[in-house]
């Protein structure tokens, strides 16, 4: 009830209690922390094309490729569809931008028998500098990502 069963990442329900028990934690040590929303790119076009056993495969990969290129220490949660949510615990912004970086190259790398180009983008938000609790910074996070699409996608910006 806690996982999502496609990708077996973690669903909303669980990312909300472990968010909040790190945030907590962040504020009790004086750390900072982020959130990142990520939206795949050109996703809609693979099941559209090819079917859904195909975008099933995608979002497969996607979950592993995230869970490579973060710490065992943050959490990435599916969120639903083709968007996912992560927390990266004590980083600056300069690592948390590096992150979500490393993320959208890892994400825009071709998919194997996947004939549309995929490309992924992030929104990046900064507890406590844009949001004290994990409802405000996921919020800020999706609005960054939003911005991200409008200029062009394949890109990570900051809120």
């Amino acid at each position: 009830a806690q996982h999502d069963a496609l990708t077996a990442l973690p669903n909303r329900l669980l990312f909300d209690e472990v968010a909040d028990r790190n945030l907590a934690f962040a504020q009790r040590r004086g750390h900072t922390l982020a959130v990142l929303a990520i939206d795949l790119d050109g996703f809609k076009t693979v099941n559209d094309t090819q079917g859904h056993a195909a975008g099933d495969e995608v979002l497969k990969t996607v979950a592993q490729r995230i869970q490579a290129a973060i710490r065992a220490s943050d959490i990435v949660a599916r969120i639903g569809g083709d968007e996912f949510i992560l927390l990266l615990s004590e980083v600056d912004q300069a690592a948390a931008m590096d992150t979500a970086e490393r993320i959208v190259q890892a994400l825009s790398e071709p998919y194997p028998q996947v004939l549309a180009p995929v490309s992924a983008s992030a929104g990046v938000a900064l507890f406590p500098r844009h949001g004290a609790d994990t409802k405000t910074l996921a919020l800020a996070a999706d609005q960054a990502l939003y911005r991200a699409k409008q200029a062009g996608k394949r890109r990570a910006v900051l809120a």
